[in-house]
């Protein structure tokens, strides 16, 4: 299967012979004018079809940064809109290469959570929230014992914090506070090599436009 936010990129994978279905995600401008399309193609990419919205709440608006994956059953997407009012990621699947798709899924409404499915994405664990309302920009990383590290920053006050996990998930540390106040601090990386996570991000003074890369280790051996 090949996915793609437009469907010029699809359409050079099939020109490949690489793949027969494919599905991409159509957006009108800032994603705001119109909410999101699907159209498939069975033949490779030579003709297209339009497909159901996955989108269920009727509205033509406010649906953003649609993300389309695909494994050997069925297409994923996941998205954020503003139903009833309130923002929220929201998720839905195609088994008909997009004829149909599954009632809407919330998956969690403002601030930075951490959710894990272990089917594939038919079931989701309740959402664990990471930091604050204005926790944003997030990264996760895991080591080869399992171990979790997640890095973000916050909008609110412009700091990079993280926390770890060493089962699997289910409880998280207290967090770190990895910035120091008076900077702007954003766009956390994190990687593990040599069995420590290190943690990577921009920053720059108050009242400055320079940024610079900033590091730490902070769960360091």
């Amino acid at each position: 299967m090949c996915i793609a936010h437009q469907t010029g990129n699809c359409r050079n994978a099939a020109r490949a012979g690489r793949i027969a279905r494919l599905g991409a995600i159509i957006t009108g401008g800032y994603f705001a004018a119109r909410g999101h399309d699907k159209a498939s193609a069975l033949d490779g990419g030579k003709t297209w079809q339009p497909a159901a919205r996955p989108a269920d709440d009727a509205s033509t608006s406010t649906h953003a940064f649609a993300d389309l994956v695909a494994d050997a059953s069925r297409f994923r997407l996941a998205w954020i809109d503003s139903r009833k009012g309130e923002t929220g990621l929201r998720y839905a699947w195609t088994l008909d290469a997009g004829k149909s798709w599954s009632p809407n899924v919330t998956v969690d409404a403002m601030g930075l959570h951490y959710l894990s499915s272990r089917d594939a994405g038919k079931t989701w664990r309740a959402p664990r929230r990471m930091g604050s309302a204005d926790a944003r920009h997030s990264d996760l990383a895991t080591s080869a014992d399992g171990t979790l590290a997640a890095v973000w920053d916050d909008s609110g006050d412009n700091i990079v914090r993280a926390a770890i996990s060493r089962d699997g998930g289910n409880t998280w540390s207290t967090t770190r506070q990895l910035s120091s106040r008076g900077n702007r601090a954003q766009n956390p990386r994190v990687i593990e090599t040599g069995g420590e996570f290190h943690v990577f991000w921009t920053q720059a003074p108050a009242g400055s436009s320079t940024y610079e890369w900033k590091m730490a280790t902070p769960w360091a051996r």
